[in-house]
């Protein structure tokens, strides 16, 4: 079963990266945010079926925009065992809202610098909470082509992808998405709202899918043709 889980409660982000969907030369997707209850309901399902891996409360939004992300956290922490991560911009990041989320059950957040130079604020508070911050400038580390869109790769790669038969994408709608680089939602294999995850995740088109892309015919799916993710 899948080792790892993000489910996007908030779809809305304060930057435009060039390297992102959220770019403003594509084309712009439906916004929105998760209601509580279907988080609630994300949790209780993932409780079902016994899961023990990592959540992380994000996609493309921005995560600390969302004001009931302790709560949410909280709500996830009491019920699951396994680790609840966040990836964020840092431009929200505070001592007090760091403080709050770490109470709640946050594990550890990786905060990406966008702008040029690392900010001094928040080099302090990894240096003050080294256990639950790593922080990085977006440099140091190598950059997605989703979907061959981002940099416009067109060299198909005949070998697997495990990202779908690892983790498990929900947007913020309640759709199950084939993974992360599923900006527009094209691939989706059921709706939390009104399916149970297990249900979902045993499909025979998700199934299906997934072993193609486990044995690297990533040809037959068309956001993956030329996407450059392992």
């Amino acid at each position: 079963m899948f080792t790892s889980t993000n489910i996007e409660t908030y779809a809305y982000c304060n930057r435009q990266c060039s390297f992102c969907f959220n770019a403003k030369r594509f084309k712009k997707r439906k916004l929105g945010i998760m209601p509580e209850w279907v988080w609630n309901k994300l949790v209780d399902d993932l409780v079902d079926m016994d899961y023990t891996g990592r959540i992380g409360p994000y996609l493309y939004g921005e995560p600390l925009m969302d004001k009931r992300l302790p709560q949410l956290i909280g709500y996830a922490s009491q019920r699951l065992v396994g680790l609840i991560n966040i990836a964020s911009n840092g431009d929200f990041l505070t001592p007090a809202l760091l403080e709050e989320l770490i109470k709640n059950g946050l594990s550890h957040a990786t905060v990406t610098e966008y702008d040029e130079e690392l900010k001094s604020e928040l080099l302090c508070l990894e240096a003050n909470y080294p256990e639950h911050i790593r922080y990085r400038h977006y440099k140091q580390y190598d950059l997605i082509d989703r979907q061959g869109k981002i940099f416009g790769n067109k060299i198909v790669y005949y070998i697997p992808c495990l990202r779908p038969e690892r983790q498990l994408v929900v947007n913020w709608n309640g759709d199950v998405l084939l993974c992360c680089s599923d900006y527009w939602a094209q691939h989706t294999f059921g709706n939390v709202k009104n399916q149970s995850l297990k249900e979902i995740w045993n499909g025979k088109k998700f199934k299906k899918v997934r072993n193609w892309l486990n044995r690297g015919q990533r040809n037959k799916v068309d956001i993956c043709k030329y996407c450059t993710a392992r």
